[in-house]
């Protein structure tokens, strides 16, 4: 999908991919470069409470994550979602039900999107200047990197308003295997499983998978590739995360 005049974008990375916004919005999925997925952040709100916070994911740089890795496969360095695009007519209401959404320790940021395409398989830019909510690492709901079976173990068995943070997990995973033929992610597959063997009892996840699918008109539901309309084809690697010039960063609202 183009740029549109006026409009602005989010990545959604975690829960946002399973369970979008409530609004009928166009979206691609498409992927960020030179940062990993961790569940890393605690969630006193929705998976977890105050008392007994659950996991759920935030980004981190490879480069920072280095310093926090315990057991956790690296991966293909790329971290897949789904980008959703807000037009201006409804920003208002949409950023501010997505500020209380990701309110426990996430700031805003901008990243440039990536997807492949279809025809050629040929890297291609989705969007450039997108925002997405991170948890960063000085946040005090970050909680570092911990073993995996330690994690699994933790989720398999916190709950919050929102439900049993397996749920999270499940969802999420089950949500990047459909957003295209390409998109993997070997932290979230393997996380899923040792969570399944602590408790395996099925979660109530392909319902709102399906929902979230089908819910987004432009969902690249067109071709078999990860990029709908391409804005351009990729050159050289993104920026670093940085603080868009016209949003101030918002601190602990998620």
């Amino acid at each position: 999908m183009t740029a549109r005049e006026g409009w602005t974008s989010v990545f959604g990375y975690g829960s946002l991919i399973w369970k979008s916004p409530p609004w009928q919005l166009d979206s691609t999925p498409g992927y960020i470069k030179h940062h990993v997925r961790r569940f890393a952040q605690a969630s006193h709100d929705h998976r977890g409470t105050p008392e007994a916070p659950g996991r759920v994911v935030t980004l981190v740089t490879e480069q920072d994550w280095e310093r926090h890795r315990k057991d956790d496969p690296l991966g293909s360095h790329h971290v897949w979602g789904r980008v959703y695009y807000i037009p201006p007519d409804l920003e208002t209401e949409i950023w501010a039900y997505l500020d209380h959404r990701e309110k426990d320790g996430y700031s805003l940021r901008t990243v440039d999107v990536f997807g492949v395409d279809s025809a050629t398989g040929r890297e291609v830019v989705v969007q450039r200047g997108v925002r997405v909510y991170v948890g960063e690492t000085h946040n005090p709901s970050f909680v570092g990197g911990e073993p995996m079976r330690q994690l699994a173990h933790h989720i398999a068995h916190a709950r919050g308003p929102s439900g049993p943070n397996k749920e999270y997990v499940c969802n999420l995973a089950e949500a990047v295997r459909q957003l295209c033929p390409a998109s993997e992610d070997a932290y979230l597959a393997r996380l899923e499983r040792l969570v399944r063997e602590y408790d395996p009892e099925p979660v109530a996840s392909s319902a709102a998978v399906e929902r979230t699918a089908s819910s987004s008109r432009g969902a690249a539901e067109a071709n078999d590739g990860c990029s709908d309309d391409p804005d351009e084809e990729s050159e050289s690697p993104p920026p670093p995360l940085s603080t868009p010039a016209s949003t101030q960063q918002r601190q602990a609202r998620m």
